[in-house]
């Protein structure tokens, strides 16, 4: 399946009712500062209610969102990087969904659950092959490992285990998990509700010989956290208790990684949009080189996104992670000649990102002027030692 087309099929599946389309959040927004935008809901919940905790009407969209996770760069070129990208797509299934009210919590849920499923059906995956975890409950101090110690007692997610199984998903491959994967102890520089997630894997190998990868999840944040003291700090996280007027729920399924998988491939990198990418990196060097082009792809997104935004400063942080990913392209020796070939090819494969056109110019720029103010500082170096 073409990617174009998952994407177009996401977009267009059923939603919950009065869902709004909405434009994506910018790689780059207050919601992760020092970072890039790494999740669905964060820039949205901003601009909408200026905060994470307390919503004051219900705000209900669907999108894709752009993420960029530097955290996975190490990880590109190693054994496992087969599933990892520099720049990924998160999308919605039935909506990301936002309440200022009491909700059925379970009638939401178990329809999030249901369209998850049904989607993965409709596009060839089966049921057999797919995994699911969730929280087993227990102390939040064991749940944590010890980064939250009040008195609290999470419950077993019995109610997302139950959902699953009357959607048949086998009993046998549901995963108990006692962690922060599957009990969301969240402070995202402000306060944040707390709730349950569910992963959801599909096995790429045998019953006997796994080989799990991470398509999805299915989240539900209900517990509001309680400070004793300044709130930009998660230390000072005292106890949790449900929200009397904020709920949160979604489903989200990696794109790619899903495109990936419908399509029987061994790489991420392999899916139509990518793999025209690296097909000329590998006429030019005769390998791929992912870290390079993983790097590469992440700099014309996030130098389009300045254009496309308007943003005028950056900070520090993201000033000194965006000089890390110039080194990666020019650690790797590529012929700088064949970039802008490169970056076409970027822009012309992703027609629903229009503003890469524009930032083919700004990318090859920063990367030269990079380069150049790293020549003259080392031949500044080199002239000082000769002295």
């Amino acid at each position: 399946m073409m990617y174009s087309l998952l994407r177009e099929k996401v977009q267009n599946c059923q939603k919950y009712p009065k869902t709004q389309k909405v434009a994506r959040a910018p790689l780059i927004h207050e919601g992760y500062p020092g970072q890039f935008n790494l999740s669905f809901s964060e820039y949205h919940w901003l601009q909408e209610y200026g905060n994470y905790v307390n919503f004051n009407h219900d705000h209900c969209i669907s999108t894709i969102q752009s993420c960029i996770r530097l955290t996975d760069f190490p990880s590109i070129h190693r054994e496992e990087g087969y599933w990892y990208l520099g720049v990924f797509e998160l999308a919605d299934v039935y909506g990301a969904l936002s309440f200022a009210r009491k909700v059925d919590y379970g009638l939401v849920y178990r329809e999030q659950i249901r369209s998850f499923i049904d989607f993965l059906m409709q596009n060839s995956i089966p049921k057999e092959s797919l995994y699911v975890s969730y929280c087993t409950g227990g102390s939040v101090a064991m749940l944590t490992k010890g980064k939250y110690s009040f008195n609290f007692v999470v419950p077993e997610d019995d109610f997302s285990k139950q959902a699953f199984l009357e959607e048949g998903i086998l009993e046998e491959n549901l995963i108990p998990d006692a962690s922060r994967d599957t009990f969301l102890a969240l402070h995202l520089y402000r306060p944040t509700l707390w709730g349950y997630r569910n992963e959801i894997f599909f096995n790429r190998g045998t019953k006997k010989h796994q080989k799990l990868l991470e398509i999805g999840t299915v989240e539900k944040l209900f517990w509001k956290p309680v400070y004793n003291g300044d709130t930009s700090d998660a230390k000072n996280i005292i106890r949790i208790e449900e929200s009397a007027n904020s709920s949160f729920f979604v489903t989200g399924i990696g794109l790619e990684r899903l495109c990936m998988v419908t399509n029987n491939l061994e790489r991420v990198h392999d899916i139509d949009y990518i793999k025209s990418f690296y097909d000329l990196i590998y006429t030019q060097t005769r390998r791929n080189n992912f870290l390079f082009g993983e790097s590469l792809r992440a700099l014309h997104r996030i130098y389009a996104d300045i254009l496309k935004f308007n943003i005028s400063n950056l900070s520090k942080q993201r000033r000194y992670k965006i000089n890390r990913l110039v080194r990666n392209v020019l650690e790797s020796k590529f012929d700088q000649s064949k970039i802008q070939d490169l970056l076409k090819i970027h822009t012309i494969t992703q027609p629903w990102h229009p503003e890469l056109e524009e930032g083919i110019e700004l990318t090859l720029r920063k990367i030269n002027e990079y380069q150049n103010n790293s020549s003259s500082l080392q031949n500044s170096l080199e002239n000082e030692r000769r002295r």
